[in-house]
């Protein structure tokens, strides 16, 4: 398969950027205000994400006051998956959102979302990362061929407000996550993340309709890892399935890095990762009387670093993963008639390297590259959606190298998807929201090179890892999903949801690399919830 310079992609990605920009700027139409009304429907799905985002821009617009309120469950089977996820997942959870404003003008936001989940048969994996969400695991992990069950938690606060004083827009918002992992079975490791992120936005509207703005976030992630058997003679290397590995790139495996205390005979593992967040930002936004202009550009850089855990002080840190992220985008939506347009387009490239203390340098580096275009249409009148349409695409470029295992995987690929809903009126005011959505992943071109290092690793993770995770790499697949929402009108101008929806992702060709699962993977979700 032919290899990808993923540097000559650079320039082009950034002038189509430039050109969208340009494009949606061009566009504006004029109509009387109206106010925005938040619903669960996922047309209004934008409006949340981005007061939530950049609630510097979107204090202009005339949101009403809402809140969400509801439990759920969601039932995950990964029969298609990359190899370090876990089999099955089941969540429950209760979540709240809403917005408020008060009588002098300032917009007060937030979420918490409380949520336990179980998961089931996962191995080759003793980290918090699961690569149903991510092509591949981050660097500095343990893992053992062992599956087993897993028992987490996590605790999900946010909150921000916005004012603005007269030319001047001032925004601010943190964000708390909590969360705690415990695998249920030898080697037993105990996860514990606490990340806290606040951020500032500042606007200024420098003639009427058009503003700029600057942004800054700070924050800190604190992860403490325990790990321990309870079974005698399970760290050594005759039993494999229960040895511990220490993944300290893609590929490049270091076995006992941190046996750091024994405690009656059973080898106890212990250490420390701080990751510093920081971002800057700007950009500039015009309004009209129905028509919003986002453009802006932020960078951000995370730098993860790794102590025993009885020393964490810089000098003695053992591992540091740096992630530098650069992000544009532009944001468009304006109304007519009942017709709303939304439009968003970003692009982002991350670059992650690695440094190991003890070979005084870098062995593992990833560049990711997204470019995502997400457009819409919504059609409602004052009690019911009429129609939602919309379509989404993204092109994926990236690459993955290990220099010391020796690994060097990319992938290009590219996301093409529609979806919609609409709602069916019911005799008792009472109506029903239908919708159905379809995406279709499929492999552009791909390179995959491994180098066997005889007497090293003996071949273990790529045969049962990495090679997995290039074959699922390499398989179009086809999701698709239907979704039904009972919205029942109660007292005081408040409705009860009753809602459930069905996923299913199905492989459309065998990879020919190496044999996997192709069974269909499938995702159900149930709730109840309360809108006012």
């Amino acid at each position: 398969m032919k290899s990808i310079d993923l540097t000559t992609y650079d320039n082009k990605l950034l002038k189509i950027v430039s050109f969208a920009c340009l494009l949606f700027g061009s566009t504006s139409f004029a109509q009387e205000n109206d106010s925005i009304k938040v619903t669960s429907n996922e047309a209004e799905q934008v409006i949340k994400d981005l007061n939530w985002q950049l609630p510097v821009a979107t204090h202009s617009l005339p949101i009403k006051d809402y809140t969400h309120t509801g439990i759920y469950f969601s039932h995950q089977n990964n029969q298609f998956a990359r190899k370090q996820t876990a089999e099955e997942t089941n969540r429950y959870g209760f979540l709240s959102e809403g917005l408020y404003t008060t009588e002098n003008g300032f917009r007060i936001f937030g979420m918490i979302d409380l949520q336990k989940f179980n998961e089931k048969n996962l191995s080759w994996n003793l980290s918090d990362e699961r690569t149903d969400e991510q092509q591949v695991l981050s660097p500095q992990y343990f893992y053992v061929p062992r599956a087993a069950d897993w028992d987490n938690q996590q605790y999900l606060i946010r909150g921000g407000v916005s004012k603005n004083f007269g030319n001047l827009t001032l925004a601010a918002k943190a964000e708390l996550n909590v969360n705690k992992m415990a695998r249920k079975l030898d080697p037993r490791p105990e996860i514990k993340n606490n990340q806290l992120v606040g951020e500032i936005q500042v606007g200024y509207e420098i003639f009427d309709g058009h503003q700029i703005f600057v942004l800054g976030a700070y924050g800190r992630k604190d992860k403490d890892y325990s790990l321990k058997y309870k079974g005698r003679n399970q760290d050594v290397e005759e039993n494999s399935s229960t040895y511990l590995r220490y993944m300290a790139g893609y590929g490049r495996e270091i076995n006992n890095p941190l046996r750091n205390k024994i405690d009656n005979e059973k080898t106890i593992y212990e250490y420390f990762t701080r990751n510093i967040i920081s971002k800057i930002g700007g950009g500039y936004q015009f309004s009209s009387d129905n028509t919003k202009l986002i453009l802006g550009y932020n960078y951000q850089e995370n730098q993860q670093r790794m102590y025993d855990s009885k020393t964490k002080e810089d000098k003695f840190f053992i591992y540091v993963w740096d992630i530098n992220e650069h992000f544009a985008y532009a944001n468009f939506m304006t109304k007519f008639d009942n017709n709303t347009i939304n439009a968003r387009l970003d692009f982002s490239r991350k670059d992650g390297e690695n440094y190991d203390v003890s070979i005084g340098g870098m062995n593992y580096q990833n560049r990711l590259q997204n470019l995502n275009l997400d457009v819409n249409l919504a059609n409602r009148d004052l009690t019911k959606m009429n129609y939602f349409l919309g379509f989404k695409t993204s092109y994926n470029q990236n690459k993955y190298y290990d220099a010391l295992a020796i690994y060097n995987m990319k992938i290009k690929s590219l996301d093409v998807g529609i979806y919609g809903n609409k709602d069916l009126m019911l005799n008792n005011n009472s109506k029903l929201n239908v919708g159905l959505a379809f995406n279709y992943y499929a492999l552009l071109d791909s390179y995959f090179d491994y180098t066997k290092m005889t007497g090293i690793n003996e071949d273990t993770f790529y045969n049962n890892v990495a090679a997995y995770d290039y074959a699922y790499n390499t398989t179009n697949h086809f999701d698709a999903s239907t979704s039904i929402r009972y919205i029942l009108p109660v007292k005081n101008n408040k409705t009860i949801e009753l809602y459930t929806q069905f996923k299913g992702i199905f492989a459309t060709n065998k990879s020919n690399f190496t044999e996997i699962n192709t069974d269909n993977t499938y995702l159900m979700n149930f709730g109840i919830q309360l809108n006012y």
